[in-house]
Protein backbone atom coordinates (compact mmCIF):
# COMPACT_ATOMS: atom_id res chain seq x y z
CA UNK A 1 0.00 0.00 0.00
CA UNK A 2 1.49 3.42 -0.80
CA UNK A 3 2.32 5.46 2.28
CA UNK A 4 -0.59 8.19 1.66
CA UNK A 5 -3.35 5.63 1.72
CA UNK A 6 -1.79 3.72 4.51
CA UNK A 7 -1.80 6.88 5.90
CA UNK A 8 -5.12 7.36 5.88
CA UNK A 9 -6.35 3.70 6.76
CA UNK A 10 -4.17 3.47 9.68
CA UNK A 11 -5.85 6.94 11.01
CA UNK A 12 -9.69 5.95 9.90
CA UNK A 13 -9.69 1.98 11.01
CA UNK A 14 -9.29 1.04 14.26
CA UNK A 15 -6.09 -1.56 15.21
CA UNK A 16 -8.82 -4.55 14.67
CA UNK A 17 -10.29 -3.31 11.96
CA UNK A 18 -6.87 -2.41 9.68
CA UNK A 19 -5.32 -6.11 10.76
CA UNK A 20 -8.57 -8.01 8.90
CA UNK A 21 -8.88 -5.66 6.45
CA UNK A 22 -4.89 -4.64 5.21
CA UNK A 23 -5.31 -7.10 2.30
CA UNK A 24 -8.25 -5.80 0.58
CA UNK A 25 -6.90 -2.22 1.59
CA UNK A 26 -3.74 -2.98 -0.43
CA UNK A 27 -6.30 -3.77 -3.28
CA UNK A 28 -8.38 -1.23 -3.30
CA UNK A 29 -5.81 1.32 -3.81
CA UNK A 30 -5.07 -0.28 -7.12
CA UNK A 31 -8.50 0.41 -8.34
CA UNK A 32 -8.94 3.95 -7.74
CA UNK A 33 -8.61 5.94 -11.04
CA UNK A 34 -6.22 9.23 -11.34
CA UNK A 35 -7.58 12.31 -9.48
CA UNK A 36 -10.17 9.89 -7.71
CA UNK A 37 -10.14 10.38 -3.74
CA UNK A 38 -10.77 8.79 -0.80
CA UNK A 39 -13.11 9.65 1.20
CA UNK A 40 -14.25 7.08 3.76
CA UNK A 41 -12.90 3.74 4.46
CA UNK A 42 -14.01 1.15 7.23
CA UNK A 43 -14.42 -2.69 7.30
CA UNK A 44 -17.64 -4.65 7.25
CA UNK A 45 -19.66 -7.62 5.73
CA UNK A 46 -21.29 -8.10 2.55
CA UNK A 47 -23.49 -11.52 1.85
CA UNK A 48 -21.27 -12.60 4.64
CA UNK A 49 -17.66 -11.67 3.06
CA UNK A 50 -15.76 -9.71 5.34
CA UNK A 51 -14.11 -6.89 3.53
CA UNK A 52 -13.33 -3.25 3.34
CA UNK A 53 -16.21 -0.61 2.34
CA UNK A 54 -14.68 2.34 0.65
CA UNK A 55 -16.28 5.47 -0.29
CA UNK A 56 -14.65 7.79 -3.05
CA UNK A 57 -15.59 11.22 -4.30
CA UNK A 58 -17.26 8.97 -7.22
CA UNK A 59 -18.13 5.72 -6.07
CA UNK A 60 -18.75 3.18 -2.78
CA UNK A 61 -16.52 -0.24 -3.41
CA UNK A 62 -16.58 -3.39 -1.43
CA UNK A 63 -13.75 -5.11 -1.22
CA UNK A 64 -13.52 -8.90 -0.08
CA UNK A 65 -10.46 -9.41 2.67
CA UNK A 66 -9.77 -12.85 0.46
CA UNK A 67 -9.16 -11.58 -3.48
CA UNK A 68 -10.70 -15.39 -4.20
CA UNK A 69 -13.65 -14.27 -2.01
CA UNK A 70 -15.39 -12.16 -4.69
CA UNK A 71 -14.50 -9.94 -7.51
CA UNK A 72 -15.04 -5.88 -6.31
CA UNK A 73 -18.16 -4.58 -6.38
CA UNK A 74 -18.48 -1.12 -6.90
CA UNK A 75 -21.60 1.50 -7.48
CA UNK A 76 -21.18 5.28 -8.44
CA UNK A 77 -22.40 7.16 -6.14
CA UNK A 78 -25.10 8.98 -8.57
CA UNK A 79 -26.34 5.81 -8.70
CA UNK A 80 -27.69 5.52 -4.85
CA UNK A 81 -30.84 6.47 -4.68
CA UNK A 82 -31.78 5.59 -1.04
CA UNK A 83 -30.48 4.70 2.19
CA UNK A 84 -31.88 3.35 5.30
CA UNK A 85 -29.48 2.60 8.43
CA UNK A 86 -29.11 0.60 11.69
CA UNK A 87 -26.94 1.36 14.12
CA UNK A 88 -25.77 -0.57 16.65
CA UNK A 89 -23.25 0.01 19.56
CA UNK A 90 -20.48 -1.28 17.91
CA UNK A 91 -20.80 -1.39 14.27
CA UNK A 92 -23.78 -0.43 12.11
CA UNK A 93 -26.34 -1.77 8.78
CA UNK A 94 -26.53 0.45 5.65
CA UNK A 95 -28.98 -0.54 2.85
CA UNK A 96 -28.82 1.36 -0.06
CA UNK A 97 -31.03 1.28 -2.86
CA UNK A 98 -29.12 1.27 -6.43
CA UNK A 99 -30.78 2.38 -9.36
CA UNK A 100 -28.50 1.17 -12.08
CA UNK A 101 -30.29 1.02 -15.48
CA UNK A 102 -31.85 -1.56 -15.90
CA UNK A 103 -31.85 -2.74 -12.88
CA UNK A 104 -32.51 -1.72 -9.13
CA UNK A 105 -31.41 -3.41 -6.35
CA UNK A 106 -30.82 -3.32 -2.43
CA UNK A 107 -27.05 -3.44 -1.27
CA UNK A 108 -26.93 -4.43 2.70
CA UNK A 109 -23.45 -3.57 3.97
CA UNK A 110 -23.33 -5.21 8.06
CA UNK A 111 -21.33 -4.97 10.31
CA UNK A 112 -19.79 -1.57 9.35
CA UNK A 113 -16.85 -0.68 11.80
CA UNK A 114 -15.55 1.22 13.63
CA UNK A 115 -18.83 2.72 14.47
CA UNK A 116 -17.22 6.12 14.16
CA UNK A 117 -16.62 5.64 10.71
CA UNK A 118 -20.18 4.13 10.34
CA UNK A 119 -21.77 7.99 11.70
CA UNK A 120 -19.33 9.60 9.41
CA UNK A 121 -20.13 7.64 6.11
CA UNK A 122 -23.86 7.45 7.17
CA UNK A 123 -23.72 11.42 7.47
CA UNK A 124 -21.45 11.82 4.16
CA UNK A 125 -24.02 10.00 2.11
CA UNK A 126 -27.15 11.24 3.30
CA UNK A 127 -25.21 14.69 2.13
CA UNK A 128 -24.57 13.48 -0.80
CA UNK A 129 -27.82 12.14 -1.69
CA UNK A 130 -29.56 15.57 -0.52
CA UNK A 131 -26.70 17.39 -2.44
CA UNK A 132 -27.11 15.05 -5.85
Amino acid sequence: MDSAAEAFMNRKLGPHELRHVRDAGKRFVTLLTPGEQLIHAAACTVAGVLGLLAITDRRIVFVARDRHATTPMEYPLATITGITTERGTQSGRLSLLIDYWPNRQDVDIMDVSPIERYDEIVAWLREDLRTS
